[in-house]
């Protein structure tokens, strides 16, 4: 009797326990860790460069509004740096921004120039949903466009050339 009751309890537990979890209310609100994700940024591979100096040097855009440095030095985790945050007005132009972008293939700018071996990388990105999305890059000493490039595109670039400024003004003091 006492286990035919105990079964019954649990059953009518589980059952009101997921009751009213279905649609828009199902999740109840509350304050917590919002999922942070990068906008836009630079990525700066080094290229050959000795022990001790920095190898990968990211710059990201957060959506908080939050710019961060990591820069790596050939260990696994790498050194973070907050630079600056973005008012929400202009969080909410580069986001419109990032929205008019649209995908595309980067192709090289200058086929006829001559390459180099073990010179720095860099290039600029965006993301969509999660998506990457490359809108130029500087590899093998050679600069990469996208064909379908728009001046939201440019005005990201800016931004990051700006930022990039900033960040390094901002290393150099410290």
């Amino acid at each position: 009797m006492k286990k035919m009751f105990l079964s019954m309890l649990v059953v009518a537990f589980a059952s009101v326990s997921f009751a009213g979890n279905e649609g828009p209310q199902a999740a109840p609100e509350y304050p917590g860790p919002k999922t942070v994700t990068v906008l836009a940024e630079r990525v700066l591979s080094s290229g050959f460069v000795p022990p001790g100096a920095v190898g990968l040097r990211k710059t990201q855009v957060l959506s908080d509004g939050s710019v961060v440095r990591l820069e790596w030095f050939g260990g696994a985790k790498p050194r973070k740096m907050s630079i600056l945050t973005l008012s929400q007005k202009k969080l909410a132009n580069l986001v419109q921004l990032i929205n008019q972008i649209q995908e595309g293939d980067l192709f090289d700018l200058n086929p006829a120039a001559p390459s180099c071996q073990d010179a720095p990388t860099s290039s600029d990105a965006v993301y969509k949903n999660g998506v990457e999305i490359k809108i130029a890059q500087n590899a093998d000493c050679k600069p990469y466009g996208r064909k379908n490039a728009t001046a939201a595109d440019a005005r990201v670039i800016n931004l990051l050339n700006a930022i990039e400024q900033i960040a390094n003004d901002l290393v150099k003091a410290n």
